[in-house]
């Protein structure tokens, strides 16, 4: 069986979400999976990917396939080291997207990992107005592919991400956001359920 992962960049509670990929991924692997495809880009990517690298210390036959979006990756510098060095335990693979705009990259990968697997895990904010982690969501679920999101709505709450704290001027308590909170808020300002 061949999984495919993609998700948002920025992870608003990594150590949440990094638990419950695990568990998904160990699941899947118990079920009969064998074959990962994982981007190289996003904040997603690379917690999938550290994840996939260390269950395949205790489940040494599974193939993770990294799918890069540029040989930019490739090259290495001055000192010898390239940013891909890090995949030596993987495969790595590069679709044919070299006609596609360089914004347009990841989708188009993501879109040829969805239909070259059977099963798609992601980490998508599905009231994001516009991403490309949400596109490739809906390309899957028009393709039929077994969807398993890994998002939890509830993952923004106040409790542990807001500290209310005095500022000078001002008689009350003013609240103060986790950067994290703020980055990922901005997914969901556009949208209509917007949160926070």
């Amino acid at each position: 069986m061949v999984v495919s992962l993609f998700g948002h960049s920025v992870i608003a509670d990594v150590d949440s979400v990094s638990k419950r990929l695990y568990d998904c991924l160990e699941k899947l692997i118990l079920q009969g999976a064998n074959k990962f495809l994982v981007g190289a880009k996003g904040g997603f990517d690379n917690l999938a990917f550290e994840i996939l690298k260390n269950l395949k210390q205790k489940y040494d036959y599974i193939c993770i396939c990294v799918v890069l979006t540029t040989l930019s990756l490739l090259k290495k510098d001055e000192f010898g080291y390239s940013r891909a060095d890090k995949y030596k335990c993987a495969q790595t693979y590069m679709y044919e997207i070299e006609d596609e705009h360089f914004k347009n990259r990841i989708t188009t990968s993501n879109r040829f990992m969805v239909n070259d697997s059977q099963v798609v895990v992601c980490y998508v904010d599905k009231t994001a107005k516009y991403s490309g982690a949400k596109l490739s969501l809906k390309f899957a679920q028009k393709n039929g592919k077994q969807i398993i999101n890994i998002f939890n709505d509830n993952e923004l709450e106040r409790t542990g991400n807001v500290q209310k704290m005095h500022v000078p001027n001002s008689d009350k308590l003013v609240p103060f956001y986790n950067l994290d909170v703020i980055i990922s808020v901005g997914y969901r300002v556009k949208s209509k359920n917007g949160i926070i």
